[in-house]
């Protein structure tokens, strides 16, 4: 031992500052309860009461760095339940959401009539000399306004109503088209196509009745009725022929109808003031919306009533 303590100096270093000074204080005369029950004048147990390494100060006041996730998980996975990741979810078709949001009081109904009531009671006091002519013509002009924000009001949830409309229609356009290319067996005669129609028809009229909105799982309902009806398999699509190096014009195996193309196919012929807009609304329904955002009251009316 190299000192009055029996520490070598390796293992005084090993001690925390506190350490150190109780041993230069007390010089030997620390109790028992002191050093864990280890009798004076024994600089054995002493030696043997000194801290392990991990108690070095240097490293106590270190903080655990935050857990970073493993690679390759999915981010949410570690979260409590009722907030995972779903990637099945994710893949799912987004919910419709009208091109225009409409927010009419559910009271508008009686918060035009209490205009009406208004401007009927400021007719009145302004015949019985309550009110002078400037005075009278300030507060209808407010009764004006607020009747005014409300009829926009109402004219805008009819426009949301109509292009929420021509988005469900243009979706089931889209879905029913698709449906048949992937079944030709369909349409191989005008006997197959006419009955598949009448099936078809019938399964959704029930869906719009109960008020919802026919998709994918009703062309599917009625494929499944009208194969089982008439003994059909389902035939695979025909793989595309490779396209020659000079190819001709398609020939169309069924004369084509107006019937059977879209609105936004035809060719626009109409030069009416908002015709451009209206072709507008189908190609591009985020340009349509913000022309119509930039419409004043006036103008929005005059548009609203030439449709």
């Amino acid at each position: 031992m190299d000192n009055e303590h029996g520490l070598s100096p390796e293992e005084l270093a090993m001690l925390t500052p506190a350490e150190r000074a109780g041993l230069e204080a007390d010089d030997g005369d620390i109790g028992d309860e002191d050093i864990g029950g280890a009798d004076e004048g024994q600089p054995e147990d002493k030696a043997k009461a000194k801290p392990e390494p991990e108690a070095d100060p240097e490293a106590e006041p270190k903080k655990e760095p935050a857990k970073e996730p493993a690679k390759g998980k999915i981010a949410g996975e570690d979260k409590e339940p009722g907030h995972e990741a779903t990637p099945d979810k994710a893949k799912a078709a987004p919910p419709e959401v009208p091109l225009f949001k409409s927010d009419v009081p559910k009271d508008i109904s009686d918060r035009l009539k209490a205009l009406d009531a208004k401007e009927d009671a400021l007719v009145d006091r302004f015949e019985d000399g309550d009110l002078t002519t400037r005075e009278y013509n300030a507060e209808l002009r407010k009764v004006n306004k607020e009747r005014s924000t409300l009829e926009w009001q109402v004219h805008k949830a009819e426009l949301s109503e109509e292009s929420t409309q021509s988005q469900r229609e243009q979706a089931w356009y889209n879905t029913a088209n698709g449906f048949l290319e992937q079944h030709p067996e369909i349409a191989a005669n005008e006997t197959r196509y006419a009955s598949f129609d009448a099936v078809l028809r019938k399964v959704t009229s029930e869906v719009i009745a109960n008020g919802g909105w026919p998709g994918q799982a009703e062309i599917e309902k009625a494929y499944q009725q009208w194969a089982a009806d008439l003994g059909i398999k389902a035939e695979p699509a025909p793989n595309p022929a490779p396209a020659p190096k000079n190819p001709a014009p398609k020939q169309p195996d069924i004369p084509p109808s107006l019937a059977k193309v879209p609105a936004a196919g035809l060719e626009q012929t109409d030069d009416g003031k908002y015709a451009a807009l209206d072709r507008l609304s189908e190609s591009d329904p985020l340009a349509y919306e913000e022309e119509i955002a930039k419409m004043n009251e006036a103008e929005f009316e005059a548009y609203a009533n030439s449709r």
